[in-house]
């Protein structure tokens, strides 16, 4: 672990700048103090770093050593297509003597706000609006250790005095970060770290070899069901189911409109107010992933119909199943699960995926075709104040209530049932 001198001045209360500031003058937010293994952070805007030849190769560097699975969402190829680029700034870790400095971290950070609700009924959730720096792809790029969350931390609420919290959207159990956060009892320094979702579910599938060795993982009988539901579903519609990987500029158009005719007749469309996924009304984006061979989408059609979609990409070896849906006129040939058994042996056998990622949430297509089974959460590094302990308490102990109230229904309910099998 490598100590840093305490002693260092920050930004003083008088001179705080502005968080856009900041960035804009790629502001030393941590002074040198003149040791050989002193530290410095540095506030540095996207599109003045991107202009960094030395950096940007630097930053590849530590995406390509990476494990994380959302590295692609920190990416310069995602931020740069995806992103409103003016408000994404680097905060970067460097140690070492003025002319021999080495970058050990860096944190591309974006604007954001975080609800913590309070959900009484569908139509009624009210909330606390928490102002924060989003850390894309939730983990800091490079080294990390309990003393660099430190200095960073001290940092960012010395510059940034309107913000509440640093957001960081899915943090891993396996990850380094997760490590370091859990041995130090969720806590770095005065400032603590809640998880306002809790703990969930997360899963993905780490992809074999060959797609024979993927299906040894089943047993025979769900085998025998995985591949039955793709003949039905093809039967049903005179023999002609067709999977189309779209990756290419040209292939942009097509995907759009397929995604659009099946989110029409999806449950998604009645029941979600934004049904479309937001990467859909960027098509220059999608445009320029494909053309950085970023994108890797799928549309199954059944007879020439559109009946599901995946809206996915492909980096570093992680595929990202990012958005899907399915047309509810196909739900009784289960289009979802076929589309998913078709697309993993298409990445098995056509491309270097190493990993699927299925993202946030628990689902039971997550649990069933998925072999690594673990936990993530979302993480809200808060500002030391007490305006924010309030905050966090009353959500949590909301959040405790009605865990607590949907126990003691689901025990009541159990009872219940009991007593009327007697």
């Amino acid at each position: 672990m490598n100590h840093y001198n305490r002693e260092s001045r920050f930004l003083s209360a008088s001179h705080q700048p502005a968080v856009a500031d900041v960035a804009r003058a790629g502001t030393c937010l941590v002074p040198e103090v003149g040791a050989r293994s002193s530290s410095v952070i540095r506030a540095i805007p996207f599109r003045e770093a991107v202009g960094d030849q030395v950096l940007v190769q630097e930053w590849e560097t530590g995406m390509q050593a990476t494990d994380n699975l959302y590295a692609m969402y920190q990416s310069v190829a995602w931020i740069s297509t995806m992103m409103d680029t003016g408000s994404v700034s680097l905060l970067i870790e460097e140690t070492g003597a003025e002319h021999g400095r080495t970058r050990r971290c860096i944190l591309p950070l974006a604007p954001t706000s975080v609800r913590l609700k309070f959900p009484l009924s569908r139509s009624l959730q009210p909330s606390f609006t928490i102002r924060c720096l989003e850390l894309l792809g939730g983990e800091p790029i490079g080294e990390v250790d309990y003393d660099t969350l430190l200095t960073t931390l001290e940092a960012i609420w010395k510059a940034h005095p309107g913000i509440d919290a640093i957001y960081m959207k899915s943090v891993t159990q396996s990850s380094h970060l997760w490590g370091i956060l859990d041995q130090r009892g969720w806590r770095i320094g005065d400032t603590p770290v809640y998880k306002p979702d809790g703990e969930r579910p997360f899963h993905y599938l780490v992809l074999p070899e060959s797609f024979d060795a993927y299906l040894g993982q089943f047993r025979k009988k769900q085998r025998y069901n995985l591949r039955r539901q793709v003949r039905v579903l093809s039967e049903a519609h005179a023999n002609r189911l067709e999977l189309n990987c779209l990756r290419q500029a040209r292939d942009v158009d097509v995907l759009i409109d397929s995604i659009h005719a099946i989110t029409e007749r999806s449950w998604k469309a009645a029941k979600l107010r934004r049904a479309i996924p937001e990467a859909v009304e960027k098509p220059a984006g999608l445009a320029a992933l494909a053309e950085q061979g970023l994108l890797r989408s799928y549309v199954l059609t059944a007879d020439g119909t559109p009946c599901a979609y995946v809206l996915g990409y492909l980096y570093n070896g992680i595929y990202h199943y990012a958005n899907i849906g399915y047309d509810a006129r196909f739900a009784p040939y289960s289009p979802g699960n076929v589309l998913l058994f078709l697309v993993i042996e298409d990445l098995i056998k056509n491309a270097q995926a190493k990993v699927m990622n299925f993202g946030i949430s628990d689902a039971e297509y997550k649990r069933i075709f998925g072999n690594r089974h673990i936990k993530d959460a979302s993480l809200l590094f808060m500002r030391p104040s007490l305006k924010n302990s309030l905050r966090r308490e009353i959500h949590r102990g909301f959040s405790k209530l009605k865990q607590t109230v949907k126990q003691l229904v689901s025990t009541r309910a159990r009872r219940t049932e009991d007593a009327g099998d007697e």
